[in-house]
């Protein structure tokens, strides 16, 4: 039986206010609608929106709906921060012997580094770079 009742009220208030009427635009239609026409300024929009749909909106309203539109519009370049850098270059797959003795910038060996691993580095710089580099690189520290 509610069925029938309310298929009943439906019928009997049935008014003329649910026919269907002019389609008000919501604001950010009413916005697009005041660019296209040139009224990108916040005041120029709101006056012709006005005037044109009696809707009433701010200044504010319109700069933030326009806002809004811009960037659901893909003006923005997407991913936000500091750009990557260049690739860097492969590392080498083995370190030059130099490498693997370590020597501090006061001259003196620290840790357990000899004599010895000293001479041993600069056996593997000779095999690397050659007698002659070498002693001209030994000629670097006599001057």
């Amino acid at each position: 039986m509610a069925k029938k009742k309310s298929e009943s009220t439906t019928a009997e208030n049935t008014t003329p206010t649910d026919a269907p009427k002019a389609e008000k635009p919501t604001q950010a239609e009413a916005v697009k609608q005041a660019i296209a026409a040139g009224k990108g300024l916040p005041s120029d929009g709101v006056k012709f929106i006005k005037e044109t749909f009696g809707m009433e909106l701010t200044n504010s309203t319109f700069s933030t709906v326009k806002t809004k539109l811009n960037k659901g519009s893909g003006t923005s370049s997407g991913k936000r921060g500091r750009p990557p850098g260049p690739a860097k270059a492969a590392a080498p797959t083995s370190k030059p012997a130099s490498a693997s003795v370590a020597v501090p910038t006061n001259g003196k060996p620290h840790g357990t580094s000899g004599p010895a691993e000293l001479a041993w580095a600069v056996k593997q710089l000779v095999k690397q770079y050659g007698v002659e580099t070498v002693k001209s690189m030994a000629d670097v520290f006599a001057s």
